[in-house]
């Protein structure tokens, strides 16, 4: 009786210095989405389908005062490995040093720090709308096509180092953040992984800084660049032609204009360059999202999601155009749903959409735990 009384006050106390190191969240999306109108053949979902989107485990260990762990484990669209169903990954994965305030260095999986939505695009109990603006944050993502233009405008994740800290000019706070990076990979050399090895010399260098420059209203400025292998299918195998340049800048705003009423907008402007004689393409592109939102009651929010975008500035009507009013409300404590009409309407040469135009309803259930 005395050893097992020892054990469980050892035991005891061990567990209770683990319960004070580490901070375990997460969170849960359930979606559904069901095309109303438009044309047949678009990236809308004729049928209406549920979606297990998302079950996240956030993970923040702290080892020392000065020493952090982070991990985001996610389990997505409902996930059965032994039929290759769902997906099940690490959003990120790094350890951080504190030095000061001013000064944290990270090293591990990044997810790439570039606008407003990039490191929140799965958790979407932070977010007012139902999902991310496309132009800005990913352009829908159909490389292995090789229609170049419609690759991301940044890598959504990126493995290598960084430094970041929060500081002040004056009395203004601010915040940075500069990513060195493996980079991203070109469509063709998917198979590699880039969270472990580089398959070429260079490395990609991003960063992003917002600044609070009143109680009410943050202004912030991103870039990312990289080069890239850039490959090019001759005699039907994947052969190296060139290197592609890509050079992506970003400014977003978030403006409380009012208790109840707020005003977000990001532009994103980047380019493409691939110098090769088999293979010559050189264009810019840019998005743009503007989001108005009102607050009727302190848990029912209003907003208007508006999005633009050209994909490729060398070919003429290809840009899409978006717009989805929509309805946040909060039913209980961090428990929200969502809901919008969106409609997407694009020109007759865009590579992806040719033209056709979409109505979607569109519903999540987001739990924040």
């Amino acid at each position: 009786m005395k050893k097992l009384l020892v054990f469980a006050f050892f035991f005891g106390t061990l567990l209770a210095n683990w319960e004070e190191k580490i901070d375990i969240n997460g969170y849960f999306n359930f979606e559904f989405e069901q095309q109303i109108g438009g044309d047949e053949g678009t990236l809308a979902d004729e049928h209406g389908s549920f979606d297990a989107d998302m079950f996240n485990i956030v993970f923040n260990i702290r080892p020392t005062d000065r020493v952090r762990v982070a991990a985001d484990l996610t389990w997505e669209h409902g996930p059965q490995t032994e039929i290759e169903k769902g997906n099940v990954g690490s959003e990120y994965a790094f350890a951080e040093y504190t030095v000061n305030n001013s000064l944290r260095v990270r090293g591990g999986k990044m997810f790439t720090a570039f606008g407003i939505y990039n490191e929140l695009h799965t958790a979407k109990p932070t977010t007012i709308v139902v999902k991310e603006p496309n132009p800005t944050n990913k352009i829908y993502f159909l490389a292995k096509n090789g229609t170049v233009e419609q690759t991301m405008l940044y890598p959504r994740w990126a493995s290598g180092v960084a430094l970041l800290g929060d500081s002040y000019v004056g009395n203004m706070p601010f915040d940075y953040i500069i990513q060195m990076t493996n980079g991203d990979l070109d469509y063709a050399n998917q198979d590699e992984n880039q969270y472990d090895k580089d398959d070429n010399d260079g490395k990609a260098l991003g960063g992003r800084i917002r600044a609070d420059v009143t109680s009410d209203l943050q202004v912030g400025f991103s870039f990312y660049r990289d080069r890239l292998n850039h490959y090019k299918k001759i005699s039907g195998d994947w052969e190296k032609v060139a290197n592609k340049d890509v050079l992506t800048f970003g400014t977003q705003m978030i403006w409380h204009v009012t208790d109840r009423f707020r005003f977000e907008a990001e532009y994103v402007n980047g380019s493409v360059d691939i110098d090769a004689s088999s293979d010559k393409q050189k264009f810019n592109r840019w998005g743009l999202q503007v989001l108005p939102s009102f607050l009727i009651t302190d848990k029912l929010n209003l907003f208007l999601q508006l999005t633009a975008g050209d994909p490729n500035s060398n070919i003429d009507k290809d840009r899409v155009y978006s717009y989805a009013p929509g309805i946040n409300y909060e039913l209980d404590n961090n428990v929200y749903i969502k809901s919008d009409i969106y409609t997407v309407l694009s020109k007759e040469n865009n590579s992806l959409l040719k033209g056709k135009d979409s109505s979607e309803f569109r519903a999540v259930l987001a739990v924040g735990f």
